[in-house]
């Protein structure tokens, strides 16, 4: 039997909502004009937006020192664009994280004459190292989602754990997975589909927040499920 660990849910229909003719965004934590108490940032996790974007359409954002991004793609190819000339396309089953020690800014825009695109825009707060991105400010990495049933790690920071693994599930197929860092949190959002996870049942867009647990046993209710696996440091997080 699975013993119920500290939790909370972020179910999909209470995210946080705004919309224009050419973006529309879902905000699973407190962003920008949206706030509840109950939406605080998961520890270092301090932002995780659902967002659909415009045909040829750009989003400016500016980041505060020391925050790490994580751009990664649902439906069509992203563009990431930083320190002006600078541009990357990332696809799905590829991550974008970027990172630097000042404040800066970064566009994200829709590549595409007539398409729309669907993205996670996901930020830590001082969460990667330096060594971990260096040379260089940025890295793409891939989940080779051909390969069922595994969590397939996106990136990993080594002295804290920070970390974010995709895996693509087929229905019934259950794993689990065991924190590196046995302080931090779970976060679990189901990209598509449906999940039990840790004996919560989990549908399409829905978060769970886990912490003070040693194992995270998961569950696919549907074929072809999605799930993204966040590790972060609890820094300064507060059960609400």
């Amino acid at each position: 039997m699975i013993q119920q660990k500290p939790s909370q849910i972020f179910k999909a229909h209470t995210r946080g909502h705004a919309e224009d003719e050419t973006h529309r965004l879902h905000a699973t934590f407190n962003f920008n004009g949206f706030s509840h108490d109950a939406r605080h940032p998961f520890g270092t996790l301090t932002a995780l937006n659902d967002e659909t974007l415009a045909a040829n359409k750009t989003v400016t954002r500016n980041l505060s020192a020391g925050t790490t991004l994580m751009i990664l793609p649902l439906v069509g190819a992203t563009e990431c664009n930083f320190e002006t000339n600078k541009s990357e396309i990332v696809v799905p089953g590829e991550a974008f994280i970027y990172h630097k020690y000042e404040n800066t800014a970064i566009n994200i825009r829709n590549p595409y004459e007539d398409s729309l695109i669907n993205y996670l825009y996901i930020t830590f707060s001082s969460a990667i190292q330096s060594e971990i991105l260096l040379p260089q400010d940025f890295l793409i990495t891939n989940a080779d989602l051909n390969i069922k049933n595994a969590l397939h790690k996106l990136f990993e920071s080594y002295q804290n754990g920070l970390s974010a693994h995709m895996g693509i599930f087929t229905g019934r197929a259950e794993t689990t997975y065991n924190p590196c860092n046995k302080a931090n949190g779970i976060f679990a959002f189901v990209i598509s589909g449906a999940f039990e996870i840790q004996g919560c049942l989990m549908e399409e867009r829905d978060g769970l927040a886990l912490w003070d647990t040693k194992e995270i046993e998961m569950e696919a209710l549907s074929e072809n499920a999605i799930l993204l696996l966040i590790e972060a440091p609890l820094n300064g997080f507060v059960a609400t």
